[in-house]
This record gives structure tokens, C-alpha cells and sequence, in this order.
């Protein structure tokens, strides 16, 4: 038997459709579909066992909102297989040079990662569990794959995953991956991306039962004969004489019904989809068909397809997908029941994540009880043996309220005197507040607004996502207060936030996005950049800037070079600025190579450097509202920075600084970074963990608190905690540095003398005076953050009692 299970179905988590499908006798599982943004996180919430998951079949055309989650999703596979086995990605042509692209932020050991390329019209993979006919269906005449370039880019991905290798020197292996990090890409001539691919799936069948009785009454003798038989041989009696062919003792086998995966990118590959001569000739024995089709798909068109197989096959099962018709309710449920939490506490800096249903009715009323809206809420779809309509599908749904009452029963609130009717308000009261005016008491200052979307460290958790933070800075435009937007890094699934925290006002922040900035191109900062780039041009056509490392420009001009992308934007509408052109001391950029140079080459290559091209930045200066920018070398890995901007703001300077990921860095705190306004630091570790900081280059808790103090920062958000914290990270680290600075020296000790920040310096008395006042906040995910109002959160955390939260927040949730 084998069952199916719907990870995603589009909403605004998770852009396209995954489907998990599993062989229950043996629990080898493989996926199909899309592995959008998002997959891995949804995997860990569900807690989808991997170790024997052997292959994902992807559907639909190659763009980056269907594999952005890609990169993630394999290695969350290979953390939980054993360093033997292997992983299979089946894919278009077009793969091979995507996963090249991941050489300047993925290195990975032992990964027996194995790529397929689909490119036959109708090619045919078999399997264990299954044959699989491969369908490339497309508008046009697809090319032919250029063989020396994917002979290259099997090079090349080799050097990103290397299996045979000294496990004992890791310096070496990593010398290795820089290296390839500056080989050029192979050009894509000759690969084609207009084909959309489909699967049918045949499963094999299942051997018949094996009648003992019916055997011993021929004669056969227990013992090898038997198994002979139950393998399908006939075999020869001891007498020699008397030959008992299988098929009289072994039932006839039991064949599955088939499965038909279809992705329709638009209206354009319809009918070559219902005019494909093996979809036809196997209409009749297929027993469920699932249809994805994109957004940009008429709904219209459905009725046509459907009609075309009830035809063929009445007991079929149909199970459809299109952002109109699937619900949006929310995918990452532990997650919520954090917001839920933190939502009844401090009701000012949170609002719960936006979801709806969709209006699915007239479609429901239209199709048959065997058309099924596809919704990872529903139970698992069952292929038995038998007929073709062997096929079990249930659905499950509820409304948004009952999602969230369910949240607050599973939260423990009520034992805190919270009533679920003190929090349905909130349930879908998001907004985004672009204009406003202000009052007497308050200065344009105190309208600056953090948002911290993720607040996660190194890969996407059950209740944190990977770090992104907005910074909205305020001016006045004709007489009202209106906003610019920056974003410092974007993790995987930043876009999913976003949608999530504003609801239907989306648009509205993507109106006044003016920024991105990236800190460090390691893949949990920047994952999500592109689609935040392909959202912002649907909503605004002005010049979008990007602050970068000067690899990440190269990545995306790799990706610009894709065919056929009908989402990625023309990289000319982008202002790009390397982060060199604002350093302190800035470091030329370094000219790629040849693959084959570096291959030949007897010692190692030592690239051209390229100066630091200087860009006028003044407009961008003028759009932002910026009159500086200033970065420096974190300490952290190569080519990661801290930055520092500073803001006209009403005639008045502002500052704020980013760390990035870092060590505590005296150039950062004393130069670019001295007496800011706000600092948003990284607070990766507790400081128990000191020694995990210093070899992984992050900084402390009370690191990061201690920097601020030294920098003079009027106010301090802690962010980009270890997912070893998933809910509550130290809340008393503010205490233990107080403790240190004034000399009443406890079990800290030991640990702040390891750190050099606190061995080195000392506040002076001007630096003491202002980290009384410093307004301190640790930072969660959707955080809403208005600059006036910051302190108020350790306020709230001391009026409720530390004590209590804690309580609230390690109490057990229910598994969801």
C-alpha cells in the first residue's frame, strides 16, 4: 500500500505544490513537485522522517520561487540519512547549472548526491517501488542539452558535495570549496527551460499471496521449493516427475491504480497536455491525477481537462491546486502558538499571522465529489492494491477562528487569566500603517519602526525562521508622515513573513521598499532575496538598491542568465553596490576563472583583483534619506560585513548600526558604529556556550549587550539567536553584565574573562552614564518595534514576572 501525503499547497507560506509519497512497507519515501521557499522548515514542522527518503521527482518548469527551497531541503535530507546512502534529484537540463550557482554559500561533505536529468519527451525511470514515465510537454520545440557544458557543471558540483576527501583536514577541503567559488559558470547555450515536466507513475505491482495449503496437497516439500514458488518459478517435485507451476499456488499479483502528476505552467501548455498521446492511452488505469496549476492558469480551463478523463476512467480521483482555490491558512502552526503567546503579553509588538479561506464554493458546486481542492490539512490519500478505484481521499478543513482557538487551547493562556475572547480582535487585524501624522509629544524619531520577520540562526526552526529585519524610517512628504523601507538580510521564506505579518496591505510595503542589504552571502542570511526582489518590481517599478558583497552580484547575474524565467526581473532595474565601496579600508573584488585553469593548473590560481569601482551613491542617498554609509569586516567568515547608516531624519541626524554576524569588533564599536541611535546585534549563543562562539566566530548574549555599551547605542535589539533557543533565550544576561561591570564577580567570571571584549575594555564614566538608560529588547519573529516604545518590553516582561514567562513558554505544545 502506499500512501500520499500534500506537504505544500500554494499560500502565502509556500509559492507551489509537494506532494511526499510513501511505500508503507518499507517506509522509503519520494517527493513530487515543487521545493519552494519554505519546505524545509515545513518538513521539520511535520515532522517528516527523511532517513529513508530516496528521491525527488520535480515537476512544472525550472524558476527560483519553485526551487529556492532546494538548497535547504537537501541538506536537512542528508543530516538525517546515513553518510552511505544517496539522494536522487530527477530535473530538467537547466539543474545542473542552478545547483553550480550555489558555490559561493554551500559546501557540504559526504553528500552522495546524485542528479538526473529528464530531457526525452517521454523517458522512462525505474525504481524499487515504481516505473516512472517522465511527460515534457511544451508550447514549442525544445532544444537539445549541450553535453560539454553539463559535463562542466558535473565538475563543478562535485567540488560543492565532495565524497572522497581527507575528513581530517577540514582547512584543506575548505580551500577547495574558494577555489570553485571563483570558477567561472559555463554558459547556458544549448539548455532549454520552456518544457514543463509531468510524471506517471506506475507502481509495481504486488506478488500474490502464496497457499501453503494448496502446495502441500500437490506434494511440495517445506523448504526451498516454497521459495522458489513464491518468486514465481515452477519447480520440479523430488519424484522428477511432477512439475507444480507457481501459478497454481501463488494468487494472481495485485496491481496498483496509477498516479498521474500533471504542472501546468499557463493557459499555453493546456492542450498539449490533453492531447499527449501516453496520458491518453493510460487514462483507464489510472486512479488519482493531480493537477497543479500555476496562478497565471484560467480556472476556466479546468472544466476541459476534468471532462477528458471522466470520460476515460469514471472512478478516478482528482485533487487540484491553484492559489484561488487553496486555502490560506497558516503552515507553520508551532510557530503561531508562539505569536498567540506573545501576541496576549504584548499586544503592541506583535500581530498575529494573517490567514483566510479561499471562496472555493462555486467550485465545489460545479465538479463532482471525486474533484478534491488540494490542502495539506487533508488526511493522507491511500493507493491499495485492486481496482482502479482503490483510491481513499478524505478532506479536512476548518475556519480561520477555529485554527486560532485550537492554537489557544493548545497555550496554556488560560491558566494566566487570558480568555480566547480577550484575543479574537486580533485574529486578522493586520495592517500596515504607511501615513500618519504626529503628536505633540512625539518627534519624527519616534516613529522609526523595526520589523524582525526571522530572528533564527543558521537554518529555519519550528519557532524561528532564518534572520531578516525591516528598518522603516519616517519623513515628511506633502504634509503627511509617510515611509522608506530597508531590508537588512532575508533569509529563506522572508517573502512568506512579509505576506503573513500585513495580510492584504502586502503591496503596500513593497511600495515603499527602497533597499536590501546583505551582510554575508552564508545561505541563511540571503536565501530569500530573490524573491523579495521579483515581489518588489510586481508592486513598484522605481529603482530597487542593493548594498551586497560583490559574489552576490555574480549570483545573480548566473541566475539572470536562465531562459525562459518569466519572474525574475531585468537585473538593469537594480542598483547594486558592492559593500567595499562603503568600507573603511576596502578590498578589490577578484576576476573568475575558467574551470578548466583551475583544474590544469599545477599551484594554486591567484585571480586578477579588480579595484573597487566607485558609483555615485548620491541618489540613492536622496531616495533613502540617507547622509552616510559606512561598513567594516566582520569577524565572522571572508567578505562579511557590519554597517553603519546614517539618517536625515526631520533635520536630524539618526544612526543605525547592523552587525551582521560577527565577534565583537572594535572597529564596528568604536569607529563606524560609535553612538548610535539603534543597534540591531547578532546574539547567537548564551554565554555558557563562549567557546562555540569563539571557534564559530559569533558573539555572546552578553557580548552583544557589552558592545552596545561600549558604542554609547542609545537603544539595543538582540537578534539572530541559536535555534538551541527555540522560544526563550537567557533573559538575564542585562544582569550578568551589570554584575561584571560592577565587580561582583559570580560563576560568570570565568566564562566573560574567556571573551576578549570584556578583558580589554572598560566603560568610561561617559559610556557607563548612557548604558543606565540603554533601552534593551530581545528580539522574536513578526516583531513590530516602534523606536519609542522599545524599553517597554523588559518593563512588561518585569510586571508579568520572569518567573511566569518562563513557565508559560516551557510548557509542553501539544504536537501539531
Amino acid at each position: 500500500m502506499f500512501e500520499i501525503t500534500t506537504v505544500a499547497h500554494p499560500n502565502d507560506d509556500l509559492n507551489h505544490p509537494l506532494i511526499v509519497v510513501e511505500e508503507k512497507i518499507n517506509s522509503k519515501k519520494f517527493f513530487i513537485g515543487s521545493v519552494t521557499e519554505g519546505i524545509q522548515r515545513t518538513v521539520n514542522e511535520r515532522k517528516i522522517k527523511l532517513p529513508k527518503t530516496e528521491s525527488i521527482f520535480l515537476t512544472g518548469k525550472l524558476s527560483w520561487n519553485r526551487i529556492g527551497g532546494l538548497p535547504g531541503f537537501l541538506l536537512t535530507v542528508f543530516d538525517q540519512k546515513s553518510r552511505d546512502s544517496f539522494f536522487i534529484v530527477y530535473g530538467n537540463p537547466l539543474l545542473k547549472y542552478v545547483i553550480a550557482t550555489w558555490r559561493y554559500f554551500i559546501f557540504r561533505v559526504g553528500m552522495n548526491l546524485d542528479i538526473k536529468i529528464v530531457q526525452d519527451q517521454e523517458e522512462e525511470l525505474v525504481t524499487d517501488s515504481f516505473k516512472a514515465n517522465v511527460i515534457n510537454i511544451s508550447p514549442e520545440k525544445p532544444k537539445v542539452a549541450n553535453s560539454v557544458s553539463t559535463s562542466l557543471l558535473d565538475a563543478i558540483i562535485s567540488h560543492i558535495f565532495p565524497l572522497n576527501i581527507n575528513l581530517n583536514n577540514y582547512s584543506e577541503n575548505r580551500k577547495n570549496f574558494d577555489r570553485i567559488s571563483q570558477v567561472k559558470l559555463p554558459t547556458v547555450d544549448g539548455l532549454t527551460n520552456s518544457f514543463s515536466t509531468n510524471y506517471l507513475i506506475d507502481f509495481h505491482p504486488v506478488r500474490g499471496k502464496f497457499n501453503v495449503k494448496k502446495a502441500i496437497e500437490l506434494g511440495v516439500p517445506k523448504g526451498k521449493l516454497f521459495a522458489q514458488l513464491t518468486k514465481g518459478k515452477d519447480v520440479l517435485l523430488p519424484d522428477g516427475v511432477t512439475l507444480v507451476k507457481s501459478s497454481d499456488v501463488v494468487e494472481e499479483s495485485k496491481s496498483f491504480p496509477k498516479l498521474l502528476v500533471l504542472d501546468i505552467p499557463s493557459d499555453e501548455y493546456l492542450e498539449p497536455t490533453l492531447h499527449n498521446p501516453l496520458i491518453i492511452s493510460s487514462s483507464k488505469d489510472i486512479g488519482i491525477v493531480y493537477i497543479f496549476l500555476n496562478e497565471k492558469c484560467n480556472l476556466s480551463q479546468l472544466h476541459p481537462i476534468l471532462l477528458n478523463y471522466f470520460n476515460a476512467n469514471p472512478h478516478c480521483q482528482f485533487v487540484v491546486s491553484h492559489k484561488d482555490l487553496t486555502n490560506n491558512l497558516i503552515n507553520f502552526t508551532g510557530a503561531s502558538l508562539v505569536s498567540l503567546k506573545l501576541k496576549a503579553l504584548f499586544p503592541n509588538f506583535f500581530q498575529l499571522p494573517y490567514s483566510s479561506l479561499s471562496n472555493s464554493s462555486t467550485f465545489n458546486e460545479k465538479f463532482a465529489s471525486n474533484v478534491h481542492i488540494l490542502n495539506t490539512r487533508s488526511c493522507p490519500v491511500l493507493l491499495k492494491p485492486g481496482s482502479p478505484d482503490a483510491v481513499i481521499v478524505e478532506n479536512s478543513l476548518e475556519s480561520v477562528n477555529q485554527f486560532w482557538k485550537a492554537r489557544f487551547d493548545e497555550s496554556s493562556l488560560d491558566t494566566f487569566g487570558i480568555t480566547f475572547d480577550s484575543i479574537e480582535p486580533y485574529i486578522n487585524d493586520n495592517k500596515l500603517v504607511t501615513s500618519g501624522s504626529l503628536s505633540d509629544s512625539e518627534t519624527l524619531k519616534d516613529k522609526v519602526q523595526v520589523v524582525t520577520l526571522g530572528t533564527g540562526s543558521s537554518l529555519p526552526s519550528k519557532y524561528r525562521n532564518v534572520i531578516s529585519t525591516i528598518l522603516r524610517i519616517p519623513h515628511i512628504q506633502d504634509g503627511k508622515l509617510q515611509y522608506r523601507s530597508i531590508i537588512m538580510d532575508g533569509g529563506e521564506n522572508t517573502i512568506g513573513s512579509i505576506k503573513r505579518i500585513y495580510g492584504p496591505d502586502y503591496p503596500e510595503f513593497f511600495k515603499e521598499l527602497q533597499c536590501i542589504y546583505l551582510s554575508h552571502l552564508h545561505a541563511d542570511h540571503h536565501l530569500g532575496i530573490i524573491s523579495l526582489i521579483e515581489e518588489r518590481f510586481k508592486h513598484n517599478n522605481t529603482d530597487l538598491y542593493l548594498i551586497i558583497p560583490w559574489q552576490y552580484e555574480t549570483f545573480l547575474k548566473e541566475w539572470s542568465r536562465l531562459p525562459n524565467q518569466d519572474d525574475l526581473p531585468d537585473l538593469n532595474r537594480l542598483k547594486i553596490f558592492s559593500c567595499e565601496q562603503f568600507h573603511t579600508n576596502p578590498h578589490p573584488s577578484l576576476e573568475q576563472v575558467s574551470f578548466e585553469q583551475m583544474i590544469n593548473a599545477k599551484q594554486a590560481i591567484t585571480p586578477k583583483k579588480i579595484p573597487v569601482q566607485r558609483i555615485s551613491a548620491e541618489t540613492m542617498f536622496k531616495d533613502i534619506g540617507l547622509t552616510s554609509i559606512q561598513t567594516c569586516s566582520a569577524i565572522h567568515c571572508e567578505w562579511a560585513y557590519s554597517v553603519g547608516f546614517t539618517f536625515d531624519i526631520g533635520g536630524e541626524p539618526f544612526k543605525v548600526s547592523y552587525s551582521g554576524d560577527t565577534r565583537p569588533n572594535h572597529r564596528f564599536a568604536f569607529e563606524i558604529g560609535r553612538n548610535s541611535d539603534l543597534l540591531i546585534h547578532e546574539a547567537t549563543l548564551e554565554d555558557e556556550l563562549m567557546e562555540d562562539a569563539l571557534s564559530k566566530r559569533h558573539s555572546t548574549i552578553s557580548e552583544a549587550i557589552y558592545v552596545a555599551m561600549l558604542m554609547t547605542a542609545r537603544k539595543l535589539i538582540l537578534t539572530h539567536f541559536s535555534q538551541r533557543y527555540p522560544k526563550l533565550p537567557d533573559m538575564d544576561s542585562l544582569k550578568k553584565v551589570w554584575s561584571f561591570i560592577d565587580g561582583n564577580f559570580d560563576k560568570n567570571l570565568e566564562l566573560f574573562q574567556k571573551s576578549h571584549v570584556f578583558r580589554k575594555y572598560q566603560l568610561d564614566a561617559q559610556q557607563r552614564s548612557n548604558a543606565k538608560q540603554m533601552g534593551v529588547l530581545y528580539a522574536f519573529d513578526n516583531m513590530v518595534i516602534n523606536y519609542n516604545e522599545l524599553e517597554q518590553q523588559l518593563h512588561q516582561i518585569d510586571a508579568f514576572g520572569k518567573e511566569r514567562l518562563e513557565q508559560l513558554f516551557s510548557s509542553k505544545d501539544k504536537d501539531l
